[in-house]
């Protein structure tokens, strides 16, 4: 084998087909994935294309490629890498809508969010905002991975403080954020929130932000 086409692939990304370049092949090559033989067709000797399903791609991670032929003459051949990498973050949104579902961390009131607050047991008085996500591994670490952002319609950026990241109770594929708005926001109103999970960024959402002395509902 010479090379892969493609090289790597988003975990549960679906079904695809694998084509494997080299020299050498016969009709009854047939490619391995890490060890087990998958559907094969051959192409000509110097390529064959495998399927590839969804299941071998289930978690991130790195597979061994190899091409079994028959004798005479046959064998195995060098092994190619194959290289799964875990689905960015993804926070969640209201079908349809493209706006975060997200909620007051303490009253669990919906959008537009006030910047201040008298309704929560924090010193500033500041609003914090619960976004939820799926994909974010948190087997090692927490919150120190996690990074927010909101954008408004003039591409300016405002970092966002998380101060919490856990998962949500009986939900393991679920975790919530929490973020604190800045004074900054007060008079944005539309936003799109964003967060970055070891490098890796999430799809943008909508947001709506109250404007600066304007009171609840």
């Amino acid at each position: 084998m010479t090379t892969l086409s493609p090289e790597q692939a988003t975990a549960s990304s679906g079904d695809f087909t694998l084509v494997v370049n080299g020299t050498g092949f016969v009709s009854g090559s047939v490619v391995r994935w890490n060890d087990s033989d998958r559907p094969t067709a051959f192409v000509s000797p110097t390529q064959l294309t495998a399927a590839i399903t969804q299941g071998d791609i289930a978690a991130s991670g790195s597979s061994s490629i190899t091409v079994a032929s028959p004798g005479p003459g046959g064998g195995t051949s060098n092994v190619k890498t194959f290289i799964v990498d875990a689905p960015p973050p993804k926070l969640l949104t209201v079908e349809g809508t493209g706006r975060a579902i997200a909620f007051d961390s303490v009253t669990w009131v919906r959008e537009p969010f006030s910047i201040i607050t008298e309704f929560n047991f924090s010193v500033d008085k500041r609003a914090r905002v619960m976004l939820f996500a799926t994909d974010i591994d948190l087997s090692v670490e927490n919150a120190l991975v996690v990074a927010a952002q909101a954008e408004d319609s003039q591409n300016r950026i405002y970092p966002l403080t998380v101060e919490f990241v856990g998962k949500v109770p009986s939900f393991e594929w679920l975790t919530q954020v929490i973020v604190k708005l800045p004074d900054e926001l007060g008079n944005v109103g539309e936003v799109r929130v964003s967060i970055n999970v070891r490098g890796t960024s999430s799809n943008k959402v909508l947001l709506s932000v109250r404007p600066s002395g304007s009171s609840s509902p």
